[in-house]
């Protein structure tokens, strides 16, 4: 759809863990569904699933239901790996997320936020500290 949501983000998302189980093992094996499907927010179906059950706390059959279908999606060790990079990212402190942002930038990029860019400089790749020529 226009948010990027495919079948699989739905079903995890209405808490239909039968869908989801046939869009992921059921379905003809080249139109099978990817449990780490990002959709054009980055939520993996798993995301919509944890944000709907804590959404439905007060409506036990739906989070029931959400729960079945967190408890299925968690089995996939490719879902346990974009768990492991959530979790990663969500205990760096932003000076951390910073630099690994900035070592994966452009040299030029960096100083140009930073306020320093000057047109006489010739920038290039970031060094490994992530403190760059000019920087």
């Amino acid at each position: 759809d226009d948010d990027g949501l495919a079948a699989v983000h739905w079903a995890a998302m209405k808490g239909h863990k039968d869908v989801l189980k046939y869009l992921i093992e059921g379905a003809p094996e080249n139109n099978r569904a990817d449990p780490t499907l990002l959709d054009k927010d980055s939520w993996s179906p798993l995301m919509w699933a944890v944000f709907m059950a804590e959404t439905t706390a007060k409506e036990t059959s739906k989070r029931k239901s959400q729960c079945d279908v967190i408890n299925y999606l968690v089995k996939f060790d490719a879902v346990n790996e974009q768990l492991h990079t959530s979790d990663r990212l969500l205990h760096k402190t932003p000076k951390e997320l910073a630099l690994d942002v900035a070592r994966q930038t452009d040299e030029a990029i960096v100083v140009a936020v930073k306020g320093t860019w000057e047109s006489s400089k010739t920038y290039g790749p970031l060094k490994e500290d992530g403190k760059g020529r000019g920087a």
